[in-house]
């Protein structure tokens, strides 16, 4: 997975400005959706599902999915960072 890492952070590298503000915000754009989804979900074992779903999504994309979140902590993208943050806390 590592190797993967090293790639994925390398063409994510490779992008311009531009284009890698604009994947890094879709990323976390399909993160709230899944996570509004799951909020949405009036039945408690349906919203079970969805979440264990998403979990599984997470790790078996871990490698795509780990530099762009590494580059939400950039200052460029934390109002969408605190987006994200802010759907997360609405689960708890």
């Amino acid at each position: 997975m590592r190797s993967s890492l090293v790639e994925e952070t390398r063409w994510l590298n490779s992008l311009s400005e531009e284009q890698r503000r604009a994947y890094v915000n879709s990323i976390i754009e399909t993160l709230i959706r899944s996570v509004r989804k799951i909020i949405a979900e009036p039945n408690p074992l349906e919203q079970l599902k969805l979440a264990q779903l998403l979990l599984e999504e997470s790790r078996s994309k871990a490698q795509t999915l780990i530099p762009p979140i590494m580059y939400m902590i950039k200052p460029e993208f934390q109002p969408t960072f605190i987006k994200l943050l802010d759907e997360f806390s609405a689960v708890l």
